[in-house]
């Protein structure tokens, strides 16, 4: 009865920590990537090995110790941002000399599963050396890798596309790596599919190579390209449209609007060189908190461009008195947000203000009887 005891009480123990390894192996995807590392930010780059004044001025970025041959880090700075269409990042750290082997590269954690790398997840990478340059690398597991290993390859040499932009620079003081890939290409086999509001995982390799043909490898912020769950994260931001054109009362000005009327204001959204109105996700509109009662093509300026014409009821509007303008504030098919504005006139004055009105012109009349009868 003794030793049934013990081993009722063994099985227990074991079944136990096996449930606790079940818990601990179905929720490690969900504690995936590197505790505090996410990065997001929004803005356009032209991939050049340039940084522009006020370029990169809306990307996230995070300080990267940096490893050089000789021992010891430099200062290093990374950079994230994305537009509707690309992802851009760029690395950028201190050097006294350029080194005669510069790498730079990108793991990518396609489905943010946390997992081991599989087939298809993203790479990139930029080799200055001529005969490499800008790579859409992908994770590969067939042929042409050896077998049973996991190899980084080109997406050209296994059916797919180099998409994206990649510009390497050394002005003296510091190197400079930039990038750019889409967001969504449609080499779906090799490339990550981003949306709006999507994260994905990701890890930094940067080598040097030395004169003396010593190496030095950095990691960030993962310990390996091939452990996607200590990797970084990148968060899709939504990207805040150039202002759009609109016309209040298309035809009036100033653009009279009466708050106690019971009818309806129109708005126009206007075809521009920068804008299309057919990008316009019509029922996500709001006009000074209304909603669009309805909506349709015309071409407003008789310029031979189609405009987005709206209707709002008045009494919707959240305006007041005191109000000078109005926006309207709209998604793209895309779901970017774009916002444009225009002055309003609000017509007539509150009551107090009609009133006083009244009894200054009551008192000037006064005053201009008794003046009469002093005569």
């Amino acid at each position: 009865m003794k030793d049934k005891n013990i081993c009722q009480r063994v099985c227990t123990t074991i079944l136990f920590v096996v449930f606790v390894l079940l818990i601990v192996a179905t929720t490690l995807p969900g504690l995936a990537h590197s505790p505090g590392v996410e990065l997001s930010g929004t803005g356009t780059a032209i991939i050049d090995g340039v940084m522009s004044p006020g370029e990169w001025m809306n990307a996230d970025s995070i300080e990267v110790p940096v490893n050089i041959p000789a021992g010891g880090t430099t200062l290093g700075t990374l950079f994230v941002m994305n537009d509707e269409s690309n992802l851009y990042l760029a690395v950028k750290f201190y050097r006294e000399t350029l080194d005669p082997g510069n790498t730079a590269s990108f793991a990518f954690d396609n489905n943010h599963d946390g997992g081991v790398t599989e087939d298809g997840d993203d790479r990139l990478l930029i080799n200055p050396n001529p005969t490499v340059g800008f790579r859409d690398h992908v994770a590969w597991s067939s042929p042409p890798c050896p077998a049973g290993s996991m190899c980084g390859i080109n997406d050209t040499e296994v059916g797919g596309t180099n998409d994206g932009e990649g510009a390497f620079s050394y002005n003296g003081e510091y190197t400079l790596y930039e990038f750019s890939h889409p967001l969504d290409s449609e080499d779906n086999d090799h490339d990550f599919s981003l949306s709006i509001g999507d994260t994905v995982g990701f890890c930094i390799s940067i080598r040097m190579i030395s004169y003396e043909s010593i190496l030095a490898d950095t990691y960030f912020p993962c310990i390996s390209p091939s452990a996607p769950w200590d990797y970084g994260d990148i968060l899709i931001a939504r990207m805040l449209f150039e202002p759009i054109v609109i016309d209040i009362k298309p035809g009036s000005y100033p653009n009279s609007i009466n708050l106690k009327s019971k009818g309806k204001v129109p708005v126009a959204i206007l075809t521009t060189d920068d804008f299309d109105v057919y990008d316009v996700n019509p029922i996500s509109c709001e006009f000074a908190g209304a909603y669009p009662l309805r909506w349709k093509l015309v071409d407003v300026e008789n310029d031979g461009d189609h405009d987005m014409l709206f209707h709002f009821m008045t009494q919707e509007l959240n305006l007041t008195e005191d109000s000078t303008e109005a926006t309207i504030e709209c998604e793209t098919l895309e779901g970017m947000l774009i916002t444009g504005t225009d002055s309003v006139n609000i017509v007539p004055k509150c009551k107090d203000h009609d009133q006083k009105v009244k009894k200054f012109a009551k008192k000037t009349q006064k005053y201009k009887k008794k003046g009469k009868k002093g005569k």
